[in-house]
């Protein structure tokens, strides 16, 4: 990753797309989104980070990098993950705002603009809430039961039904920047640092085309998440260390 972006001419908005095989959704997730950014007033930047694509999305990346001053490649040396790649985006980013969103089109670009007013409104975090999921009932019943979890287990406020689609102001995107964790789940470091957070409420679309999460990867993110911003990992140290300490003691009046 890059060290801090420079400050010349900085863009009032960054956008921030990890990209891992959308070849296919990738031209009408691009429109969309010059649509979007067309209602925002002052420079925009649109950064799309190749999370190490198999298919031809770096092909196109790389088109519309050559051809638009405003878009910007970051590409990664291998499949990385997504919070990698978002936490790449947001070291290139030049942005007073940056916006994190998926590839898939679930998150609609069409919020963005909203997002900003929100944020010119005084709100230092705007992160968009799902009122409605068009999935499989499988995946709306894991999501329901991590998010029911993280709100009893999580140390901070945790935004329940929300995921990566959010704006972040410039002070939450430094305080993101200067956080050591090289383990990261972006939601919960967002969640932690604080700041003034408004939620926006959208209905998130069925996946169209490209691949999400696997299952695995979805539970490896979680176990992350329940690790990295909640007292459970502490409290099975304590427990684990009393429990030794209680047979040790046992043991040692045993032998005695």
């Amino acid at each position: 990753m890059s060290g801090p972006p420079d400050q010349r001419e900085r863009p009032v908005l960054s956008v921030v797309v990890p990209v891992l095989d959308e070849e296919k959704g990738l031209p009408e997730l691009h429109r969309r989104l010059g649509e979007a950014l067309a209602e925002v007033q002052g420079q925009v930047e649109l950064i799309y980070v190749d999370d190490g694509s198999t298919d031809g999305s770096a092909r196109l990346l790389e088109g519309w990098t050559r051809s638009e001053d405003r878009v910007t490649l970051v590409q990664l040396s291998r499949n990385f993950g997504m919070e990698v790649a978002m936490s790449a985006g947001i070291d290139h980013a030049r942005g007073q705002h940056v916006v994190l969103m998926h590839a898939d089109l679930q998150d609609p670009p069409e919020l963005v603009p909203q997002m900003l007013e929100l944020a010119r409104g005084g709100a230092d975090v705007v992160f968009a809430r799902r009122i409605g999921r068009e999935e499989s009932a499988i995946k709306r019943a894991l999501a329901t039961a991590f998010y029911g979890v993280m709100g009893r287990l999580a140390r901070v406020p945790y935004q329940g039904q929300a995921g990566d689609f959010r704006l972040m102001s410039e002070p939450v995107v430094e305080a993101i920047r200067q956080m050591p964790e090289r383990r990261r789940f972006l939601r919960g470091m967002v969640a932690w640092v604080g700041f003034r957070q408004v939620p926006i409420e959208y209905r998130r679309a069925g996946r169209t085309s490209g691949r999400g999460a696997s299952y695995p990867q979805l539970f490896r993110l979680a176990l992350e998440a329940i690790a990295s911003f909640s007292d459970v990992p502490l409290s099975v140290a304590s427990y684990l260390g009393l429990l030794t300490a209680t047979l040790s003691a046992f043991g040692a009046a045993l032998l005695a």
